[in-house]
């Protein structure tokens, strides 16, 4: 099962959101939890955890990208058994 990476509320007050660096690589291992990206807004830099574990099979939003709350970032495909928290 694939699950999304959605970009979480971060209360911005209409403030672009850039998508930063990417941690992992599209096929990468992720556990529930790790730091996979990084977005900005005006000059601050916040990471973006897993929301499972599995491979990162998909990055719909890359480097420099504006997004907004609640856009889908990428997917990962979830090991055996593993739900999004």
């Amino acid at each position: 099962m694939c699950v999304p990476i959605r970009l979480p509320a971060l209360r911005t007050r209409d403030e672009r959101i850039r998508v930063g660096v990417w941690y992992v690589e599209v096929g990468d291992s992720v556990d529930r939890g790790d730091r996979i990206l990084e977005v900005g807004i005006r000059g601050i830099s916040l990471a973006v955890d897993s929301p499972a574990s599995g491979v990162l099979r998909r990055i719909e939003q890359w480097t420099d990208s504006v997004v907004e709350e609640g856009d889908v970032l990428g997917w990962i495909e979830t090991t055996e058994g593993e739900e999004a928290g």
